[in-house]
């Protein structure tokens, strides 16, 4: 949020105490001068300062909003509680707040920009922050974000273009600098592209942003060929990446124990039938472990004309946060479900497909919409309930690719995904997530077509051919050309860059050049090779 001085003049005082880090002063000052002044927004807009700093973000997202209720066409109130809601990962409802004041400065549109690539409008947000540079030609900001939302297009060289730009306004910034990195890594500059790592890990300004470069690092010594190295640099990396305060703010043991709950749920339920059909609309998910391959074929199935997706859009997650609002009541998860009525059911499946429109921005006609959030595979049971006749994709990968795959990542840190910054951790989530899925494929009427990522690679169109019969879908070759259809589209996962290519076979077998790296975790994958089929050797 902006730092200067807000009016009206009496909130002097405490946005000095703000300054000098005294919270809890500061906070008792600025309600009493909107106490004072209780239709000017400028204490509230401190307020909400005060409150981000201690932390308090939903109680900060309240005190924007009663500003903005007080000034509607404010446009540095609009972008606070926009930049707040981005925080908060609302980017949706951020888009809403950000384009309703006009005309927008460069903070306003640079935080638009960031909110419009958050929910899959790259293109637009492009426009926008160039707008936004244009606005400010000496703030490397906008430059910044432009730079990492050209990345997720795949536009490579605007992308370093905008990049150097920033860095030539602020040679301080990571995210530009890990940019430059990322396309000199993709473009095929190894040992260039693991020299500026190095560079910017050793002058990183935190432990977070070593850790960002060396992450990256790691991914250029392995594609060089050097895997000890690359484990190594790996292992510095994510250790880096775990100090950050959003990472530290997550419970680790918050995701373990809702599997947990779910399995327990799941085997109370194996001898009761599905519930008969709900008659909803056409709808299919496609669920897996992290980095099974569900980006490659959601890119494929999202390629045939019948078939609308949500790329990662916590559709459910929102569902179950708003099941109290929608029921009227508090609900358990996963225990209340049993005490739900049917008239119940249908008023979750009703607000399901309200979110999921408002999350897609288009209502989905006559099509299929598919979707796609890997560990969506967890609250499968959930699905069976509520969406008895939707078809599930579960896509499986050889376990030892699965998990050497997530320790390699960056991920945003999240409830589960904080347990990817190991392979013991990974292996551990892996474990606990495909025991829950291995007893859920055994409910009653569960309609599910299970694949794996190697087949898919291997035999693409012996393999779709059933995927799409599964989803009642015939048979189109434009799933054979997913990588055009790819191209045109911001991809915000991982594998963004590729499944932008024909499929191959590149990432099949990759653990093995990391066996003795991997060797600790074995025993906890190895009932899952058998389940699955994968040969131990």
């Amino acid at each position: 949020m902006a730092d200067t001085a807000p009016s009206p003049p009496a909130l002097e005082p405490a946005l000095r105490l703000f300054r000098e880090g005294r919270l809890d002063e500061a906070r008792e000052a600025c309600l009493a001068v909107a106490r004072a002044h209780p239709d000017h927004p400028g204490p509230l807009r401190l307020l909400a300062r005060v409150l981000v700093a201690q932390r308090a973000e939903g109680p900060a997202l309240r005190a924007l909003r009663l500003a903005r209720r007080i000034a509607p066409r404010d446009r540095d109130v609009a972008t606070d509680l926009g930049i707040l809601l981005i925080h908060r990962g609302e980017a949706r409802e951020a888009v809403t707040v950000l384009a309703e004041v006009a005309p927008l400065d460069a903070r306003s549109a640079t935080a638009l920009g960031v909110a419009l690539r958050l929910v899959g409008r790259a293109e637009e947000a492009v426009s926008v922050l160039a707008a936004a540079g244009r606005l400010a030609p000496g703030d490397a900001g906008p430059r910044a974000e432009l730079a990492s939302t050209l990345e997720e297009l795949g536009r490579l060289e605007e992308a370093d273009a905008a990049a150097r730009e920033a860095l030539a306004l602020d040679p301080e910034l990571v995210a530009p600098a890990l940019v430059r990195v990322t396309v000199a890594r993709l473009q095929g500059r190894l040992e260039e592209a693991a020299a500026m790592a190095e560079d910017l890990a050793d002058r990183a300004p935190s432990e977070e942003a070593r850790g960002e470069a060396l992450v990256e690092l790691a991914l250029c010594l392995d594609r060089l060929g050097r895997p000890a190295e690359a484990f190594e640099a790996m292992r510095a990396g994510q250790a880096g990446m775990a100090l950050a305060p959003e990472a530290r703010r997550q419970d680790p043991e918050h995701f373990p124990a809702l599997v947990a709950r779910l399995r327990n749920w799941t085997a109370r339920h194996l001898d009761r039938p599905a519930r008969p059909p709900c008659g909803t609309r056409s709808l299919a998910f496609l669920v897996g472990f992290p980095r099974s391959g569900t980006t490659l074929l959601h890119q494929v199935l999202d390629a045939h004309p019948a078939v609308v997706s949500l790329d990662e859009r916590e559709v459910l997650a929102d569902l179950l946060r708003a099941m109290p609002e929608v029921l009227g009541r508090a609900v358990p998860y996963p225990d209340g479900l049993d005490t739900l009525a049917p008239a119940e059911l249908d008023r979750l499946r009703a607000a399901w497909w309200r979110l999921a429109e408002r999350h897609l921005g288009e209502p989905v006609g006559k099509r299929l919409l598919l979707d796609k959030l890997p560990l969506n595979l967890v609250h499968v049971p959930f699905i069976r309930l509520l969406f008895p006749e939707s078809p599930v994709l579960v896509l499986i990968r050889d376990p030892r690719d699965c998990v050497l795959s997530n320790f390699f990542q960056p991920f945003e840190p999240t409830v589960a995904m904080v347990h990817m910054d190991s392979p013991e951790g990974a292996a551990r989530l892996y474990a606990q997530v495909m025991e829950g899925w291995l007893l859920a494929r055994r409910l009653p009427g569960l309609r599910y077509h299970e694949l794996r990522y190697e087949d898919l690679v291997d035999n693409p169109r012996a393999v779709l051919a059933p995927v799409l019969a599964h989803l009642g879908l015939p048979w189109d070759d434009a799933v054979l050309r997913h990588d055009v259809h790819a191209r045109g589209h911001a991809i915000r996962t991982p594998s963004r860059h590729e499944v932008r290519k024909p499929i191959h076979r590149g990432a099949v077998g990759r653990w093995r050049r990391y066996a003795a790296e991997l060797a600790p975790v074995l025993p906890v994958l190895r009932p899952y090779l058998r389940a699955f089929g994968y040969p131990e050797q």
